[in-house]
């Protein structure tokens, strides 16, 4: 008996510290070169973050209530360097689910000196709403 509770004791410490090992694992860099920002309601956050060789995309995520998640789809969207649209998406021919959507695919990385911004118009509960989103690297 004090066989089995010694060898349980020993694999709970090894999962232990292999639990915390990964949980507190360093960054990857592609979590470390991110621009957010989050609309006013705070429903929307958009996301330009950095994938495979050394690209960005832009998609926004929803943070917002889980009960309004499936009531909230983007209308438009588009990507904003320096107050000029560099990526503009107009009108879908099926509204878009927010998590389903993005503002920007394989764009350059944003300068520091540079404004980055997303304009997203967005309908939830029958409202329309249009909002630019300033971007800040995280």
């Amino acid at each position: 008996m004090k066989k089995i509770l010694s060898l349980g004791a020993i694999l709970f410490v090894i999962l232990y510290v292999f639990y915390i090992s990964v949980s507190k694992s360093p960054k990857l860099a592609a979590e470390t070169n991110i621009w957010v920002g989050t609309t006013k309601d705070g429903n929307i956050q958009a996301v330009l973050s950095e994938g495979l060789k050394g690209n960005y995309d832009g998609e926004f995520r929803w943070t917002g209530t889980t009960w309004d998640y499936h009531k909230a789809t983007i209308l438009h969207s588009a990507y904003l360097v320096n107050n000029k649209t560099e990526v503009g998406g107009g009108a879908w021919e099926e509204k878009t689910k927010v998590n389903d959507s993005g503002f920007v695919d394989m764009t350059s990385k944003p300068e520091k000196n540079e404004k980055i911004e997303v304009m997203v118009e967005y309908k939830i509960k029958n409202k329309t709403i249009r909002e630019i989103i300033p971007l800040h690297n995280k």
